[in-house]
């Protein structure tokens, strides 16, 4: 991250911050009330299940009776008068903590986006600068190759004169494949055994003879 990244990161994190730190406070204190509210509505619960009379039968007191009874009735009133507002309370602190979230997630967000690495634009492909291969170079190239190794197997042939056009001559290869397969059907080479590839009988003639020529006007000069 360059500096200026890190200040504004550093700027956001002091916002953050405090928030966040508000944010645990009032969440620890809704756990405490939950707690509380729980153990109030459990022993509210217990105070609605009829009562089962224990005394003597002649007492003559129902569990019905029991249940309604002014001091049950009482204990119900004074546990809802205590659960109220712990009610309330929990309902102001759920609304406080939602909105310190809300405060908080932009931050992150934002936080987030500037640690986060930059992607580096895709680079278009580009095409070769060189015209596409024709058949003509790929037979100039195959001839010119075979008259230095004289045979090669057509998959090492294949190789070099890929090369030689690429490097040499800064052709394309768009096609290449296609194109050598149609140059190897020509009459200017023959396929022997084991796929080896060499001159035709007559292009091996007349080479020999431009060399022939070649080398009767060198001695008469």
């Amino acid at each position: 991250m360059t500096p200026a990244i890190e200040a504004a990161c550093a700027g956001l994190e002091s916002q953050l911050t405090p928030i966040r730190e508000s944010r645990v406070k009032w969440t620890a204190k809704q756990a405490g009330l939950q707690t509380d509210l729980l153990q109030l509505d459990s022993a509210f619960q217990k105070l609605e299940r009829p009562v089962k009379q224990t005394g003597k039968k002649s007492s003559g007191q129902t569990a019905r009776e029991v249940h309604d009874s002014p001091v049950l009735e009482a204990a119900r009133q004074a546990i809802e008068r205590l659960r109220m507002p712990v009610r309330e309370k929990l309902e102001q602190i759920a609304a406080k903590v939602d909105g310190l979230r809300t405060q908080e997630l932009p931050l992150e967000a934002a936080i987030k986006a500037l640690k986060t690495p930059a992607k580096e634009p895709s680079k278009k492909r580009q095409k070769p600068s060189g015209s596409n291969v024709k058949q003509k170079d790929v037979i100039e190239a195959c001839v010119k190759v075979l008259k230095e190794e004289h045979a090669l197997k057509g998959a090492e042939l294949e190789q070099k004169v890929r090369l030689y056009l690429k490097k040499d001559r800064g052709l394309s290869l768009l096609g290449y494949a296609m194109r050598f397969k149609e140059a190897m059907k020509t009459d200017v080479f023959a396929i022997i055994e084991d796929g080896v590839v060499v001159l035709s009988e007559s292009v091996a003639v007349e080479e020999n003879a431009a060399v022939a020529a070649s080398a009767s006007a060198t001695v008469a000069n």
